[in-house]
């Protein structure tokens, strides 16, 4: 229901009102709503999941953080299965300069 970037303003294509009536249906409160009155989710869980889920992105980041910068080609290779004319020439521009 978000915005598809943090530049996008989703205001231009849906509006509020339509927005709003899919609130209503969105599947994670939904699911938290059914497990919670199955009696298989509660408010200790949400915390230690949400910790759990915390330390593992603050792990990723280091390891991002700790990885080697890529070379400048990596941009354009494996993006498509064979590049087009316009990739493959940018690929070039970026290897040889």
């Amino acid at each position: 229901m978000g915005p598809h970037t943090s530049s996008d303003d989703p205001g231009r294509y849906r509006s509020q009102e339509s927005t709003a009536a899919w609130e209503g249906r969105d599947p994670l409160l939904r699911l938290r709503a059914a497990l919670t009155g199955l009696g298989a989710w509660d408010e200790d869980r949400e915390k230690a999941l949400q910790s759990e889920l915390a330390d593992e992105f603050r792990e990723a980041v280091r390891e991002a953080d700790e990885a080697p910068e890529p070379e400048p080609q990596e941009i354009v290779e494996q993006v498509f299965e064979s590049m087009t004319p316009d990739a493959r020439a940018a690929w070039e521009v970026l290897r040889h300069g």
